[in-house]
């Protein structure tokens, strides 16, 4: 597809107009099969990602939503683990903290107790984003949930999760 080709290439407002224009065309065709759902789903979230890498964040969000609410009504809840973990981030760097932690609520609720490296990004999101609105106890006890889900799933190293995880999983 020409707009993972221009992701490659960092040319992102050029991969952007590729993923609205497959979009259009996507939607388009949305009242037949679900592999066209699945496909409009797959692009909009890469449509984000593109809208994310220029800096247009809210627009990003907009879209992430978009995703989600096709992901969920797919049941991909992979996806949603995956895409509410990138949108906590993104939240919390923008200081939305109550947005963040509802996000990655959200994409837990969704992956349910099940051990999936997805799951530990999701509790590290939630803890650093609780420390940084002042939630330090509840950060605390996120970051050790984080660090215990991240053994279970693969291990820390793997999931690129923060060492402060890590430490705080051994106090």
């Amino acid at each position: 597809m020409a707009g993972d080709r221009a992701m490659d290439a960092a040319a992102y407002a050029e991969a952007a107009d590729h993923f609205a224009q497959a979009v259009a065309l996507l939607e388009g065709k949305r009242g037949t099969a679900g592999e066209d759902r699945e496909a409009l789903a797959e692009v909009v979230e890469r449509l984000a990602m593109a809208l994310r890498s220029q800096g247009r964040w809210d627009e990003a969000l907009k879209v992430m939503d978009e995703a989600v609410a096709l992901y969920e009504a797919l049941g991909r809840t992979d996806a949603l683990g995956r895409l509410c973990g990138v949108m906590s981030y993104q939240l919390g760097w923008a200081a939305r903290w109550e947005d963040a932690v509802g996000v990655a609520t959200c994409g837990l609720a969704a992956l349910g107790d099940l051990p999936n490296p997805d799951r530990a990004r999701l509790l590290a999101a939630a803890a650093w984003v609780s420390g940084l609105a002042g939630d330090y106890a509840g950060a605390a006890e996120r970051h050790v949930a984080a660090a215990l889900a991240a053994e279970v799933a693969a291990g820390y190293r793997d999931l690129g999760l923060p060492r402060h995880a890590a430490a705080a999983r051994r106090r």
